[in-house]
């Protein structure tokens, strides 16, 4: 029997929801919660100890509130009841010791929650703040331990108390805050009693920080700061968002804002903490930190803002929120924690030096994960760990150092992660794709993408040529360096839970919800062995160390092993408490598993039927997942709280010594681009120092001659100085002695004349002294006397004092003698009380011994005579027997009853089936009516604490209104004039939409006409063009004829063939010659209009039959589409018939499975393309274009706007506004223009062709 210890080594995440959670113990020590221990983080040397909050077999469960004390010293851990009937504990640590110093069972109040904590100034008294239904506030002198006040904070159940503090001077003064409520307390007489003032709007309060004895600072939810001072509001400051939605990037990298919803609009204005420092105030707000300075005249005033080191593509939420701030005991530096489990620090002691500069926040602890840890994964040559979680982020972390090595931030939830065993690769499933990315020294870079959405487990093989991806309920294994797949295995009809390779990778283990354990081949690319059991849910499981069998984690708290041969459940071992992930090392001789409540176990190996584990408290949710090191050295544990943990594992003597420590690489992936930058950079630098050092020796050089001629000239200036200095110094001298001796002179006439004087002041001084000299002795006489009566005193005092003394020494002395007398005869009770307990003792056991001889007595008696009755009762039997008999035929001749009454009774039974049926569906209805009572009961309690929370508002918004009503006056006039303003606008408007659609009828009338001139044109000149050719073969005809002069018979014939060839046959030549004089040029014009107007009719008529045979295909094309809509209805009720029909051949015909595989996937394709081709088929018809006045455009089948009709935009749409109006007139009458002079153009080209060409001309109007 071998069994692995366990000790914590650390701890990565916190706890910010709970109040106090992260706490300064000294300048470099930071304590804050991590899963149900607490972590004391030294910021220097970034070492941590863990200290196991939790209260072993106490009715707890979790902790709900922190606190320390104003020393230091002291931390109070407040851990909540199991149930509502359970009561709070609060637990009193000593941080020198790291023990626990006092625990209190909190009694006093019916919830078993404590919501916040705060100590006294002199850390001798705790207030601790309970939750609903009573919101007690209790007062504890924790040394005794004993509570000395309690009074409930909140008198209604629905208004909460969120913090409760202590004065920072005055022990007796507290205060509260919550939801409407600000009560300052006062213990006198043995009781907290609320103090008046503090009177403010009913706000939700948050939090409070006292800053003076008498000044308290308010922060609530609508971004106000509200500050006290003896009891007075004397300023309020107000917090504004400067954009008051969360941001995202576009294409362009510049931040979108979108509104809030939700909490994050709840969140926006809120202020969570507040702490003084010694310069500043800090208030959180929303993604930042405000600080505030005191002015001269005691108000505060904002002096900037420190936001969260964040890149820029971010997208802010409630999860970049700081809800808590701490100071450190030096005011040295302060801590924020955000609401996404991240912790930053500031320096607090500076004066502006940061004033205007961003992003001033930097990590104190390496980056947490913020939600469940769903993917862990270690890697075999590197000592490397990686983690995933719900909140977009991948961590790698190095498990030697204990220190984060890469943190990655996506826009996709990582669901499971993988470690190449090099330690070069990592696979990440994402909710999109499932990604192998490389491990650079920079960072990672996308490798392959794989079309796997949500893949919830990946791993790699030992080898890692292959790694293994769920799919659905699909497993694929894929090679690794072509990225081929290598098998597809289908077999669990539910979610996979758990993967594992052998250690050849020969094979492939998995488990899952559906109750399956199934065992592959992947060389063959089929299944090996499976094991079913229906109602059971596994989440884990691994080899045995023999790979004879497989340990598979069940839901049902018990561990089953399955034989890999017979592929049945061999045994099955019952857990204390329900497992969640299992991992086992070192050949099967140590076993760790993972419990739902966040224990980890380490079982006793090899499994007996009542598993023996030592069990250690690590995280405060379910153990999501658990791996053990490749040397068994180290083990890891990941949980549902976000909450990550090292272990350090030491084996003990059963495993034969100790366990062989594995060396781990240091190689890492360089790109090679960042390799050319690299030696290009240092060429570069190389050739800069060389060039640098040139330049230095240069300047030195430089320095050096410039420095010896500034020094040739300073020793120049020292000599010159040198000499004027000896000059000076002679004449001193000479002028010295010259003084010496005028001095000399004055002396002795001096002395001479102030000889006397000083013998006259001699004598008078010496009779002064005699005199002082008695006095002094007639004092020193009797100081001595006073000596004497002193000394005196003195001796009658010790005497006093020693005949005390002695009184008092015999006084207690004789009480001590009472003393042993009493305790002798204490002593002596107790030694007769216990003879007689001894005497009593065998008094009772000689009763028990009588007692017990009598029952045997009875019992004997007893027996005796239930043989006799048993003779009796056997000459009775006999007698029974003829009876018995007798009975018998009574018996047949009661059969016959019998059945007629079974065949009522079959009949009656039909019908209390039936009543039992209507009594069920009367039970039903039962059911569901108390459901929707409970319901609505529920909806009356929502429904009054709204009817409450309106009450609150009411008079905030009576307020509002009143306000309201005094601005809206003045708008109402200014109103006024608008709508004025308006009124001619529109009517502007409508007089020009008239003259718009004037001038657009006029337009397209010009047009028309441009059009028909046109085309008249373009006849006109294929005519002139006609005729040119005739005029020149005319020309040449006569030119012919010219030559017949001579010939009059030739010259005739010439003339009547060609009159046959260039006149018409139905007209004289005189008729042609005498028309072109017939018509004058203004008849001409007239001619021409009247032919286009006549035109401009034709084509109108034309225009209205294209109209009507386009809405013909309108309404045609629309019915198609219905059509088609049936048809691809039609199709895919097929189709859902086909995949029904294919599910039924999978199931029924599992032997040929591949071939039927292959048949339905081609049948189900051709129906995919035939419907895929109608879908094709019809959007081309849903976006064809229909005809009218401008261009329609419909959209596609399917898509509809709100009103669920399908929308058809037209592109003559008018102008908005009135400017716009203007341009499009002014466009408009441009275009007129240009067609007026067009036509007038194209006018004056035909009447000059008609003056040119008569002949030409004619033959046009004929042609009309």
């Amino acid at each position: 029997m071998a069994q692995a210890e366990i000790t914590p080594r650390y701890a990565f995440g916190v706890r910010p929801d709970i109040p106090g959670s992260v706490v300064f113990s000294s300048d470099r020590s930071l304590v804050y919660s991590c899963g149900k221990n607490l972590v004391i983080y030294n910021t220097e040397t970034l070492q941590q100890q863990l200290i196991s909050y939790a209260t072993a077999g106490g009715d707890v469960d979790g902790l709900s509130a922190v606190s320390i004390s104003p020393s230091r010293r002291f931390l109070a851990v407040a851990e909540q009841g199991a149930s509502s009937e359970a009561h709070a504990l609060v637990t009193i640590w000593d941080l020198h010791t790291l023990r626990r110093r006092k625990v209190m069972q909190i009694k006093e109040s019916q919830s078993p929650t404590v919501i916040s904590m705060s100590f006294s100034a002199d850390s001798k008294y705790l207030a601790t703040q309970s939750s609903k239904p009573d919101w007690s506030l209790t007062l504890w002198n924790w040394e005794k331990p004993k509570s000395i006040a309690t009074v409930k904070s909140s008198n209604i159940t629905t208004a909460a108390v969120y913090q409760v503090l202590f004065n920072l001077v005055d022990n007796t003064l507290l205060s509260v805050v919550g939801d409407g409520i600000l009560k300052v307390y006062r213990y006198s007489e043995n009781a907290l009693k609320v103090i008046s003032g503090f009177k403010t709007e009913p706000t939700v309060m948050r939090c409070q920080h006292w800053v003076a004895e008498d000044k308290l600072l308010v922060g609530n939810d609508a971004g106000e700061l509200l500050i006290f001072l003896k009891g007075e509001l004397k300023q309020k400051l107000i917090f504004e968002m400067p954009l008051p939605e969360t941001e995202e990037l576009d294409g362009d990298g510049q931040r979108v804002h979108e509104p809030l919803e939700g909490d994050d609009a709840l969140n926006a204005r809120r202020i969570h903490a507040l702490v003084s420092g010694s310069r500043h105030v800090y208030v959180s707000f929303n993604h930042s930190m405000q600080y505030l300075e005191r002015s001269e005249d005691g108000r505060y005033e904002r002096a900037g803002e420190l936001a969260l080191p964040l890149p820029k593509d971010t997208r802010l939420d409630s999860a970049h929120d700081i809800i808590q701030i701490v100071r450190a005991p030096s005011d040295d530096v302060i801590a924020a924690v955000t609401r996404g489990n991240q912790i930053y620090t500031v320096p607090s002691g500076f004066s502006g030096t940061l004033k205007g500069m961003g992003n001033n926040l930097t990590r104190l602890t390496p980056t947490f994960h913020s939600k469940a840890i769903t993917g862990m994964s270690i890697c075999v040559w590197k000592s490397l760990i990686a983690t995933c979680s719900t909140d977009k982020s991948v961590i790698l972390w190095d498990f030697e150092s204990c220190q984060q090595e890469l943190a990655i931030q996506s826009k996709e939830e990582a669901y499971s992660v993988a470690l190449h065993p090099s330690g070069l690769y990592m696979l990440v499933g994402y909710a999109d794709k499932l990604r192998l990315m490389g491990l650079q020294i920079d960072g990672m870079r996308e490798c392959k993408a794989f079309t796997i959405r949500a893949c919830r487990e990946c791993v790699f093989s030992n080898g890692g040529q292959f790694f293994a991806a769920i799919n659905g309920n699909l497993i694929q294994v894929f090679n690794t360096y072509t990225y081929d797949v290598v098998a597809n295995f289908k077999g669990h009809s539910n979610k996979i839970r758990g993967l594992q390779w052998s250690p050849d990778d020969r094979t492939l283990i998995s488990c899952g919800l559906d109750g399956g354990v199934y065992e592959w081949l992947i060389d063959e690319g089929k299944r090996n062995g499976e094991c079913v059991t229906k109602g059971h849910h596994y989440s884990s499981l691994l080899y045995t160390s023999d790979l004879k069998n497989i340990l598979v984690v069940a839901a049902d708290s018990s561990i089953k092993e399955i034989s890999a041969k017979t592929s049945e459940v061999q045994r099955s071992f019952k857990t204390i408490a329900p497992i969640t992930q299992i991992t086992a090392g070192h050949q099967g001789r140590m076993m760790f598993a993972g419990a739902a409540n966040g224990t980890v176990l380490s079982l006793k190996c090899p499994l007996a039927s009542a598993i023996e584990h030592n069990e250690l408290i690590a995280h405060s949710g379910a153990v999501s997942k658990i791996a053990l090191s490749n040397d068994g050295q180290h083990l890891f544990t990941a949980g549902e709280d976000g909450s990550l943990f090292f272990f350090k594992v030491q084996a003990g003597d059963s495993f034969g010594g100790s366990i062989s420590r594995t060396q781990y690489s240091d190689d890492v992936l360089i790109p090679k681009n960042m390799l050319k930058d690299k030696d290009s950079a240092l060429h570069d630098l190389n050739q800069r120092v060389d060039e640098l050092q040139v330049e230095n020796e240069y300047q030195l050089r430089l320095k050096t001659l410039a420095h010896n001629d500034v020094l040739m000239e300073m020793t120049e200036k020292f000599h010159k100085e040198m000499e004027s200095l000896q000059k000076q110094l002679t004449a001193v001298t000479n002028e010295k002695s010259k003084m010496q001796k005028a001095y000399e002179k004055e002396k002795l006439s001096f002395l001479e004349n102030k000889g006397q004087e000083f013998l006259e002041m001699e004598t008078s001084n010496n009779m002064k002294l005699m005199d002082e000299y008695e006095k002094y002795e007639e004092l020193q006489a009797k100081c001595q006397r006073l000596e004497e009566t002193h000394e005196k005193k003195m001796k009658d005092l010790t005497q006093m004092n020693e005949a005390a003394q002695r009184e008092i020494r015999l006084h207690y002395e004789a009480k001590l003698k009472e003393m042993h007398d009493e305790l002798e005869h204490a002593e002596d009770l107790r030694s007769e009380m216990k003879r007689d307990f001894e005497e009593m003792k065998a008094q009772i056991e000689e009763d028990c011994d009588r007692e017990i001889l009598d029952d045997a007595n009875m019992f004997e008696t007893k027996m005796r005579e239930a043989k006799e009755q048993n003779i009796k009762l056997a000459g009775e039997a006999g007698v029974m027997k003829k009876k018995v008999n007798s009975l018998a035929k009574e018996i047949t001749e009661h059969k016959a009853t019998i059945e007629k009454l079974q065949g009522e009774r079959s009949k009656l039974q039909g019908v209390i089936k039936t009543l039992e049926k209507d009594i069920q569906g009367l039970k039903k209805e039962m059911l569901e009516r108390e459901e929707t009572i409970s319901d609505k009961e529920r909806q009356i309690v929502d429904i009054r604490k709204k009817n409450q929370e309106l009450e609150k508002f009411k008079f905030v918004l009576d307020f509002k209104i009143k306000e309201l009503k005094r601005q809206i006056e003045p708008r109402d006039a200014t109103i006024a004039r608008k709508e004025s303003k308006i009124n001619r606008m529109t009517a502007e408007l409508s007089a020009y939409e008239k003259a718009y659609h004037a001038y657009k009828h006029e337009a397209t009338g010009y047009k028309q006409k441009l059009e028909s001139q046109e085309g008249e044109m373009l006849q006109q000149q294929e005519k002139i063009r006609v005729l040119g050719l005739l005029i020149k073969n005319l020309k040449k005809d006569l030119s012919d004829a010219l030559g017949l002069i001579q010939y009059p018979k030739e010259l005739k014939k010439s003339v009547i063939t060609m009159g046959e060839t260039y006149l018409p046959k139905d007209k004289k030549p005189e008729e042609v010659v005498q028309k072109p004089s017939m018509m004058s040029e203004s008849e001409n014009s007239a001619y021409v209009i009247n032919c286009l107007e006549r035109s401009n009719e034709a084509l109108d008529k034309t225009l209205s039959k294209d109209r009507k045979i386009h809405r013909e295909e309108k309404a045609r094309i629309l019915a198609e589409n219905v059509q088609l809509i049936k048809e691809i209805n039609e199709l895919r009720g097929d189709l859902k018939s086909t995949r029904t029909r294919v599910h039924d051949l999978e199931v029924a015909a599992k032997s040929q499975r591949t071939l039927r595989l292959q048949q339905v996937a081609a049948s189900a394709s051709a129906v995919g393309m035939t419907a895929g081709s109608s879908s094709a088929s019809l959007t081309a018809l849903g976006a064809s274009p229909v005809a009218g006045y401008g261009t329609a455009v419909s959209l596609p089948l399917g898509r509809q706007d709100n009103a669920g009709q399908q929308r058809v935009h037209t592109g003559t749409a008018g102008p908005d506004d009135v400017s716009e109006l203007r341009q499009v007139i002014e466009q408009q009458k441009e275009e007129l223009t240009a067609l007026r002079v067009k036509y007038r153009a194209a006018l004056s080209g035909q009447r000059a062709t008609v003056v040119n060409f008569p002949m030409i001309r004619s033959t046009s109007v004929t042609g009309q």
